[in-house]
């Protein structure tokens, strides 16, 4: 897919994203940090093609496995990887890589607290 990214575009969605900055995911406080944080430093999309995405915003979150040592979640998001943009030359620009996707997130759980150990999809060699 590509993306024109256009003022407009780029303003909607990161108010989206500052928006809802702080608020909870699936009912779990503090957990949408961790998944834009493990996403945005792990993460890879399009087969490899775009190595540096970033979640501009989170579109839907819902637990798919609860335990009392573990929590897994679904998460729906959009993301760019703003290193891959060329320059039309008319003082705009195409994003190359951008999209809709989803994943499913893994917390271990420990009382209250959750801490984010792994994701599925494409991901960087650690």
């Amino acid at each position: 897919m590509t993306l024109v990214a256009t003022p407009g575009l780029v303003a909607v969605l990161a108010l989206a994203g500052c928006a809802a900055a702080d608020a909870p995911l699936a009912g779990y406080p503090g957990v949408r940090a961790q998944v834009t944080g493990y996403y945005d430093g792990r993460a890879m999309e399009m087969n490899a093609a775009c190595t540096d995405p970033r979640i501009d915003t989170i579109t839907e979150a819902r637990v798919v496995g609860e335990t009392a040592e573990q929590v897994r979640m679904d998460v729906r998001y959009h993301w760019t990887d703003d290193s891959r943009q060329r320059e039309l030359g008319n003082g705009g620009s195409v994003l190359l890589c951008g999209d809709f996707s989803s994943r499913t997130f893994t917390f271990a759980r420990e009382g209250d607290a959750l801490t984010l150990v792994g994701m599925t999809g494409e991901q960087k060699p650690l």
